[in-house]
């Protein structure tokens, strides 16, 4: 059966309606990706793209009405369980442009604003917290015979690079990295076969760039989001060809996410392989030492040996098992440190007890960093830093020098950051924004007042309807409320002979007439004004929570260092 298209509507010359016209000219520009279009609670997709999307996600294909003579393919996913539908669809090797309405629909004259805020691609997953592995993006170049490879991870921040004297090297830290999408321009690779064969082989989706992506001069302003003051780094200095490289990712990365910053990303590390020995990745999984897929996992050296606790843990513990040391000091410290936990087993099990409710802070600052952050997030950094500072306890004096730790003005910073959040955030199950109840009581004297305010309201309303009663005799007056009336008193017919001449007549039902009266009125406005106030001064005080600790961005980064290595 063949399904109308956007093409073949517009061809036939129809007048859209104004939403389609919005849909049409937002599509325009998106024309490769399927376009998630935000209608109320919904995301729902329309003509070819609700066809693919139905039957990938296995979800109802409907219609939306007609334009002429031609039916309106349609397709929707709830609002609320977006992440998951979207990320299967990048799973898939799909690119989805998420189209929010960006305006007020209360204030808007006319159609709703929107415009699309996130792309999200397999290198670029939408939800940050259900990332299962690595999420690197890579982009490459060549000069001479010399190779560069650049990979950042968006979900954690790991942002490195690398410089190769052969195509066999550069292929194998490819490889190493496992990226899910290459940037590339047109004929980048034209003359390297075994690269292009390679990428196939690796399932790499591959996103092409305008080769002026590829040129420094004209991506410093994306390339600074990424490295502030990059033109100073001397690194980059002796390495410039490493721009290409860097520029192209920078570029695509701000263009799909519509933020004016990234601090979650770490500073830009150029992979020094003179302290550790050269291993290909070959000759890893070779031996067995790490898996050559997620199934074999637990079968491989690494999956035997990984009994860490966090996510961060098992991620580091990787990076050992990939890049074995030879330098004899590094070898002796990290044998000293070994030796501390295996001499006190029941300290090594209290500290394995600690690191157990880490949870993984390198996504939770991206999350930060992307406007995704919710109040578990903010308890769970807390938890970690929480965590820190009991493990120091134990570890500090006899390791120190043996392992990463952060400096006494550091752990004051952090703990000062944790005891904001645990004084601001209430970790009750259920609490939210929503419910006017996701800050604690106590912790600011203008939010307590607008709660209480608006949580006597029923109390109040009961004590009103009571005195209603008494002051008219009438045993079954009511006072309610709805979302489409708002307050008011309702009497049986029976009773409105006794009503007092203020009150005012709203509404006849069947059975039942509805009043208001001016003080009603007052009751109400004052607790709707409560209710708005206070679910702004809430969100007032989660957004000054967050930015306190986007202003401590790069300490909880070496805090994430640190438990890595615990952990490991």
């Amino acid at each position: 059966m063949s399904h109308t298209t956007l093409q073949q509507v517009i061809d036939a010359k129809i007048k859209l309606t104004p939403m389609m016209d919005q849909y049409s000219s937002i599509k325009a520009n998106y024309d490769e990706h399927l376009l998630l279009f935000r209608m109320g609670d919904f995301y729902e997709v329309f003509f070819e793209d609700a066809v693919r999307a139905s039957k990938l996600l296995n979800i109802t294909l409907t219609h939306r009405g007609k334009i002429g003579h031609f039916p309106i393919p349609m397709a929707g996913i709830p609002h609320h369980a977006a992440a998951v539908y979207i990320d299967r669809l990048s799973n898939l090797g799909l690119k989805v442009a998420i189209c929010e309405q960006v305006e007020d629909p209360k204030e808007a004259k006319g159609i709703v604003k929107r415009a699309v805020t996130q792309v999200v691609s397999p290198g670029m997953p939408f939800d940050l917290d259900k990332a299962d592995s690595e999420r690197f993006m890579a982009a490459g170049f060549k000069n001479d015979d010399q190779y560069y490879l650049v990979v950042i991870d968006f979900t954690t921040g790991e942002f490195n690079g690398s410089v190769h004297s052969d195509c066999e090297s550069f292929l194998n830290r490819l490889h190493y990295y496992g990226p899910k999408e290459m940037m590339t321009f047109m004929g980048q690779w034209e003359e390297e076969e075994n690269l292009q064969s390679a990428f196939k082989k690796m399932g790499l989706l591959t996103t092409y760039l305008g080769e002026d992506y590829f040129e420094p001069k004209f991506t410093e302003i994306y390339t600074e989001k990424l490295i502030a003051g990059f033109k100073r780094d001397k690194t980059l200095q002796n390495h410039s060809e490493l721009l290409c490289p860097i520029g192209a990712l920078a570029y695509y990365i701000t263009s799909t996410q519509q933020l004016d910053e990234f601090f979650h990303i770490r500073p830009f590390r150029l992979i020094n392989e003179e302290g550790s020995m050269k291993v290909t990745l070959s000759t890893l999984q070779g031996l067995e030492i790490i898996p050559r897929s997620r199934e074999t996992y637990k079968e491989s050296l690494l999956g035997f040996m990984d009994k860490t606790q966090s996510a961060m843990g098992a991620r580091y513990l990787k990076k050992v098992f990939s890049s074995p040391l030879y330098n004899l000091k590094e070898i002796d410290n990290r044998h000293r440190a070994i030796d501390f936990f295996l001499k006190d087993i029941q300290k090594t099990e209290e500290v394995r007890d600690i690191l157990a409710d880490v949870r993984d802070i390198e996504r939770i600052l991206a999350k930060i960093s992307t406007n995704k952050a919710n109040a578990g997030d903010l308890l769970n950094t807390s938890k970690a830093i929480h965590a820190y500072s009991k493990i120091s306890r134990y570890i500090n004096k006899p390791l120190k020098g043996l392992i990463k730790s952060l400096s006494p003005a550091a752990r004051k910073k952090l703990e000062e950051l944790a005891a904001q959040v645990d004084l601001t955030i209430n970790d009750e199950i259920g609490a939210s924004l929503d419910k006017g109840n996701l800050i604690r009581p106590g912790c600011n004297k203008k939010r307590d007042k607008l709660a209480t305010l608006s949580g006597n309201a029923q109390t109040e309303l009961a004590d009103f309807e009571k005195r209603l009663r008494e002051e008219t005799g009438i045993a079954k007056l009511r006072v309610k409320s709805n979302n489409v009336a708002g307050y008011f008193i309702e009497v049986s017919k029976a009773s409105a002979s006794q009503v007092p001449k203020h009150f005012n007549r709203r509404q006849t039902l069947v059975n039942s007439e509805r009043y208001t009266t001016e003080e009603l009125n007052g009751f109400e406005k004052e607790i709707l004004s409560a209710k708005v106030k206070l679910e702004k001064l809430e969100r007032e005080i989660f957004k000054d929570l967050v930015s306190s600790i986007h202003e401590h961005a790069e300490i909880i980064q070496e805090l994430c260092a640190c438990l890595s290595e615990i952990d490991t």
